[in-house]
């Protein structure tokens, strides 16, 4: 206890713990980049290896080559002499069509037109008011409230 009572007291307790927080967070970054800087080394190192082993047979020709061209025939030029006929059409049996029915067609029903009956509007206007007298709105005379003593 003794011990952290004095440091606790000492007048550079701030600084120095800064110093040491400090301290260990550049230590922290250090490792961590030469941490990262050896995995891809290793990394490298590993998909190198792989190469390696895939390039010995990546290439080699497992099947025997195949000519792709083709011989071409010329084409005979068309003889009419030798031409088939045309096909006649006539002597081709066509089935015959069977007759159809007459329909009948559809007679609309009748409508009866709609009657309105409507009166006709009036033109009496409803209030009778004399032109001459102009016209004032209501005001309704309205009394002050007045508390009563037993109110407030």
């Amino acid at each position: 206890m003794d011990f952290l009572n004095k440091l606790y007291e000492s007048n550079y307790f701030g600084i120095s713990l800064f110093a040491v927080i400090s301290f260990l967070v550049v230590t922290f970054l250090i490792v961590l980049f030469f941490g990262k800087k050896d995995e891809k080394k290793r990394k490298l190192e590993e998909t190198n290896s792989l190469n390696i082993n895939n390039d010995l047979n990546t290439f080699k020709e497992t099947t025997e080559p195949v000519s792709l061209e083709t011989t071409v025939s010329p084409v005979a030029p068309l003889n009419m002499e030798n031409a088939p006929e045309e096909p006649n059409l006539n002597s081709v049996p066509i089935a015959p069509i069977a007759p159809v029915a007459p329909t009948n067609p559809i007679e609309p029903n009748p409508v009866e037109p709609i009657s309105l009956n409507v009166e006709p509007v009036s033109t009496v206007p409803l209030v009778d008011v004399p032109s001459s007298e102009p016209i004032a709105p209501l005001t309704p005379s309205i009394e002050p409230v007045t508390p009563s003593i037993e109110e407030s």
